[in-house]
């Protein structure tokens, strides 16, 4: 978090693999203590770590986080809006009584300020 501040940014989210998430709620000092306080702080259940969003996702490896102003640091462009075609005319599929659906939309990511994603491993 202190990183993203550093890099003029504000930390929007963490994402964690729920492995991972596990390991730090569960960690403890030598005497016994829990290290960590996990808060679900709104009505909606969304959890946060630090006062910041956190997404947990199988996505990350088991040891891995990242920390970020997500809304800073990149942008998605809709090249094309949602397209939704219907067709019977594909092989057999008039006399099958079959439909092929096609659908679409061209999307283009920039990642503008990669400085405020932080990505780092837990160390055993």
């Amino acid at each position: 978090i202190t990183q993203v501040q550093l890099a003029r940014g504000v930390a929007t989210g963490i994402v964690i693999n729920p492995i991972g998430l596990e390991r730090l709620e569960l960690d403890k000092d030598k005497e016994g203590r829990y290290q960590f306080s996990y808060n679900v702080t709104d009505d909606n259940g969304r959890a946060s770590v630090w006062r910041v969003p956190v997404v947990v996702t199988d996505v990350m490896g088991e040891t891995e986080f990242m920390v970020g102003d997500f809304a800073r640091a990149a942008r998605l462009y809709d090249r094309q809006q949602a397209t939704v075609e219907i067709a019977t005319q594909h092989a057999d599929y008039f006399t099958r009584n079959l439909l092929a659906i096609l659908a679409e939309e061209r999307l283009a990511l920039t990642v503008n300020r990669p400085e405020v994603l932080i990505k780092g491993v837990f160390l055993p």
